[in-house]
């Protein structure tokens, strides 16, 4: 199973990526205990969603599963 990061955790690396731009993600990584991809599909989703982290998490019900625990 998948480790589940949280919001915050995911705000403060991401976060941390933008004020450094010069560093590569695999640097970072190391730095927070994360996988290089990890980062790179946090930032890419960031940036898709207008600067806003978002729970993947939800991402992996289907959508009458979503319906049914009422996040629509």
């Amino acid at each position: 199973m998948a480790k589940h990061y949280d919001r915050e955790f995911k705000e403060q690396v991401i976060q941390y990526v933008l004020d450094h731009p010069d560093l590569p993600y695999t640097q970072i990584a190391k730095q927070f205990g994360v996988h290089d991809t990890t980062i790179g599909g946090w930032v890419k989703s960031y940036k898709e969603h207008d600067d806003q982290v978002v729970d993947v998490k939800l991402k992996m019900y289907k959508f009458d599963e979503i319906k049914m625990l009422n996040f629509v």
